[in-house]
């Protein structure tokens, strides 16, 4: 982590403390975190703050609510045609998966949506509810009402279909022909990975690269 990305953390962290939501620790256990990306500094006026728990998932139960993949989140938006969006504002005040199996949920991303426009109204008064009763923040800037079309999860959403929000195609131009190191590789791979379906043949273009990777490239 930068100095900058250090000052701005430690002060993230006194923000949290302040709120009684972390406290201090003196354990031996420490996971790393850092900061992602500049997309993020520019839609939430600051970077986000991201911890790498996956070492812990050794020593934890299974999580019986994962995490939706992007094939399964656009499948079930396929007939959609008017959407309700809410972010919640400090996610880890409210874990909604286990009690939200009729909203479409992605980390701090709810999204509620309908085929029928009217039939919305009735969908958002059980959320409103359990946003009550759980006392769950919402992030009223980013609040999304009744629209026909909406951003979320890195594509546009709109009459069943979805395509790319620019800045995520954009983000494969950014890197160079020749002298990728095994981490850019990486990087590279995930970008193109997220787009696939708009990439006919992805997979056998890009086999030539994941050949590098299971040999010694630079790291």
């Amino acid at each position: 982590m930068s100095h900058e990305h250090q000052q701005v953390a430690s002060s993230e962290c006194a923000e949290l403390l302040q709120q009684d939501l972390i406290e201090p620790s003196n354990s031996r256990w420490a996971c790393e975190a850092f900061y992602v990306n500049k997309w993020s500094k520019k839609i939430r006026d600051k970077l986000r703050l991201v911890i790498n728990y996956q070492p812990l998932n050794h020593f934890l139960p299974d999580d019986k609510f994962p995490l939706p993949n992007k094939q399964a989140l656009f499948t079930n938006l396929s007939q959609a045609k008017v959407f309700f969006k809410f972010d919640l504002k400090k996610a880890i005040c409210g874990v909604f998966s286990p009690i939200m199996d009729w909203a479409l949920i992605y980390i701090d991303n709810i999204l509620l949506f309908s085929s029928i426009e009217k039939a919305h109204v009735h969908l958002l008064q059980p959320f409103l509810n359990i946003v009550s009763s759980y006392e769950i923040m919402l992030s009223e800037k980013k609040m999304v009402i009744g629209q026909k079309k909406i951003q979320f999860f890195g594509m546009k959403l709109a009459n069943g279909q979805y395509q790319s929000e620019p800045h995520v195609a954009l983000e494969i131009l950014k890197y160079s022909e020749e002298s990728l190191t095994k981490e850019q590789i990486q990087l590279f791979l995930g970008t193109v990975n997220y787009l696939r379906d708009f990439l006919p043949r992805i997979a056998r273009l890009t086999c030539p690269l994941e050949k590098i990777l299971k040999k010694d490239a630079p790291a």
